[in-house]
């Protein structure tokens, strides 16, 4: 076997061993609090649908969206580890770097309900300051970085942004409207901030050498 063969084989276990070492601390944290909590341990780690005997369907577009949050966040990920590599500038790296950053947090945000359930139920933050703090770290993250939004991806985030507006105005209307109104611009909203992450990889991963 080469040098090179070799480093990689153990280049590959050690990430692996980091993977599985961070999965197994995470099992025992989700039992260790089950435990102190007084909590079920098979409803902490069966599928939610198995847990509440529900069909295969329930959630079907919210499930959608969580799949769509997390390919963006997956992507800004793998774009920032290529800027990492072929060197490119300091501010796209950051770009990509935060871009990631509020992905993966709006992601979990979906996935675990944390502005609809958590923070009110669990925090007692009201819904209504959930969402002001949402708008704040977008308004900051925008401002942050509105010279390269500015530059290629304008056009593609600005209807993104409408669209979770949209959605948001409506959950708040004191006239409900037909919630496949609300949930499909979010979703619109969702699709939308996936493409601009693809976009966002794209254009700002590589460095002025590699175009």
């Amino acid at each position: 076997m080469k040098i090179d063969d070799k480093e990689l084989l153990f280049s590959q276990v050690k990430i692996l061993a980091g993977i599985y070492a961070l999965a197994a601390l995470t099992i025992l944290g989700v039992k260790m609090v089950c435990t102190a909590k007084g909590l079920s341990l098979d409803a902490m780690l069966h599928d939610p649908l198995t847990v509440a005997q529900a069909p295969f369907y329930i959630g079907c577009l919210s499930n959608l969206g969580v799949l769509a949050w997390a390919y963006a966040a997956s992507v800004f990920f793998f774009g920032w580890t290529q800027a990492l590599v072929h060197s490119a500038s300091k501010e796209h790296t950051k770009f990509l770097f935060w871009s990631w950053i509020l992905s993966a947090a709006l992601t979990l945000d979906d996935l675990f309900m944390v502005h609809e359930d958590v923070f009110p139920s669990v925090l007692g933050v009201p819904q209504n300051t959930a969402y002001a703090l949402y708008f704040a770290l977008m308004a900051s993250y925008l401002l942050a970085f509105q010279k390269i939004i500015r530059d290629k991806l304008a056009t593609i985030l600005i209807p993104g942004l409408l669209f979770f507006g949209l959605s948001i105005v409506l959950d708040e209307a004191v006239t409900r409207l037909p919630l496949v109104l609300e949930e499909g611009g979010k979703l619109l909203g969702i699709l939308t901030w996936g493409f601009y992450a693809h976009s966002a990889a794209r254009y700002y991963s590589r460095g002025p050498a590699n175009g």
